[in-house]
């Protein structure tokens, strides 16, 4: 069933559809390549080759800024996922799989980096829903 069509339902029957739409601007840069690793091995079972693939995919990379002409040190990139691939979104799915549980109240439906949290009940659960978050 699609979203606004779960809220017209809600509206419909006399409750308040109170929704609030996430965009977690830069996230596939804020995922810890460590947490993430751990998270494959002991939530998903992924280990041996593969992770060792993946721990090479996410590793190795550097970067530096330069901000009027003068260049900062290189330094490891520790977190973030590498963009543009088909392998990005889904290791960030993988690493959020779990906020859903996270949640008291409310219901959370996610799409990559977009999240909509929505509560029919008040305005003051969703407000609970969205702090954890």
């Amino acid at each position: 069933m699609q979203l606004t069509e779960i809220w017209r339902s809600a509206v419909d029957s006399g409750r308040v559809a109170a929704v609030v739409f996430v965009d977690f601007r830069k996230a596939f840069y804020s995922v810890s390549h460590e947490i993430l690793v751990k998270k494959l091995e002991n939530s998903f079972g992924i280990t041996g080759a593969l992770l060792d693939w993946i721990k090479d995919y996410l590793s190795g990379r550097m970067q530096f800024t330069v901000l009027n002409g003068v260049k900062s040190d290189i330094l490891p990139v520790t977190t973030g996922i590498p963009q543009g691939s088909v392998l990005g979104p889904t290791l960030f799915t993988l690493f959020t799989n779990d906020l859903p549980e996270a949640i008291s109240e409310g219901d959370l439906y996610m799409y990559a980096d977009d999240t909509s949290i929505y509560a029919d009940v008040a305005v003051a659960a969703l407000n609970n829903t969205l702090q954890e978050v």
